[in-house]
């Protein structure tokens, strides 16, 4: 059953489904067998300008919020944890390679996968609607987005 999502968390599905449009057009690339600079400056673009800040927002309003409401979700926010220090190392060291390009594309798209079905339920279940406002007023702040309008995908 889908769960409809937390107004507090939608900007950061938003999100998700860019980091989705760019594991697509890595694989693509990878597939085609040309265009891994042209992947490899848009990810370190989208890196930069788009997980970083969400990562950030992660970190700072929902990682605290869901630990002061609940102790059911250690597990998933150590690999939540885990996984934005090795999406952070690939970053810092990817490369036109197929084979790097593909394992962050392969780690991005397990992890958001991993926060929708997983991690955002618990929060939603958990978290309160008042503590829920705070944490949508801080990933708004921090995202530098006061609405819900989704941006448009960067696709060339």
């Amino acid at each position: 059953m889908v769960q409809r999502r937390d107004a507090s968390l939608i900007p950061l599905s938003h999100d998700h489904h860019h980091g989705l449009v760019r594991v697509f057009e890595i694989r693509q690339a990878i597939r085609g067998g040309e265009g891994l600079a042209d992947q490899l400056r848009a990810t370190v673009e989208f890196f930069r300008s788009d997980l970083e800040p969400h990562f950030e927002a992660e970190e700072e309003a929902v990682v605290p919020a869901l630990q002061a409401a609940t102790t059911d979700a250690r597990a998933e926010l150590e690999r939540l944890s885990d996984e934005h220090r090795q999406l952070r190392d690939m970053a810092a060291n990817l490369d036109a390679s197929a084979a790097r390009l593909g394992a962050f594309a392969e780690l991005l798209e397990s992890h958001i996968r991993f926060e929708e079905r997983q991690l955002f339920p618990i929060y939603q279940e958990h978290v309160s609607a008042a503590a829920r406002a705070a944490v949508e007023a801080a990933v708004r702040r921090i995202l530098e987005r006061p609405n819900d309008t989704p941006r448009a995908c960067k696709v060339p």
